[in-house]
């Protein structure tokens, strides 16, 4: 029994953790362009998108550190957690990473991020909001413009990774 208590001691001794800090922005449906300045009474959806994003990565933890560790073996834990102004995610390795393993945990996120579990939260609506299409139309027999405006709700999502030359992953020991 000594021997193990020993040997659980030694593991829990050598765990590095770092996090891996990037931006996100809400994903709105309809709109032409990602809002990064959202209005002010858009705060409230910042709570719904927390637990909704730190849900979903919870529910495939597991299989996200098993699809690490296939690249990256000392890999021994993953959480994530979204903050106001950044997106974490904490990889903890088994023994201290060289830079070249912090490079290819950087780019895995980046990856997971872009094509994979981000590109699934950009699909899942966490909330949505009523909204107005502004539609012109012109009379025929006047020739006038007239405005009509139809109410639509709208889909927000997270995404992780703007696809912008802002994005980028920093490393925060």
């Amino acid at each position: 029994m000594n021997i193990i208590k020993n040997r659980l001691q030694k593991l829990a001794e050598n765990k590095f953790s770092y996090k891996f800090a990037s931006n996100w922005v809400y994903w709105v449906e309809g709109f032409d362009k990602m809002e990064e300045e959202l209005p002010e009474y858009w705060s409230e959806f910042y709570r719904e998108a927390k637990e909704f994003v730190e849900n979903d990565f919870n529910s495939f933890k597991n299989e996200f550190v098993e699809i690490a560790q296939r690249d990256i073996p000392s890999i021994i834990d993953l959480a994530f957690t979204l903050k106001q102004d950044d997106a974490i995610m904490t990889v903890t390795y088994n023994e201290e990473p060289t830079d070249d393993i912090l490079e290819k945990t950087k780019n895995w996120i980046e990856g997971q991020y872009s094509d994979g579990w981000g590109e699934g939260l950009e699909q899942n609506a966490f909330s949505t909001y009523e909204d107005e299409d502004e539609m012109d139309y012109e009379d025929e027999e006047t020739g006038e413009t007239y405005t009509e405006y139809e109410p639509v709700q709208r889909n927000i999502s997270v995404k992780l990774h703007p696809f912008e030359q802002k994005f980028s992953i920093n490393v925060l020991k």
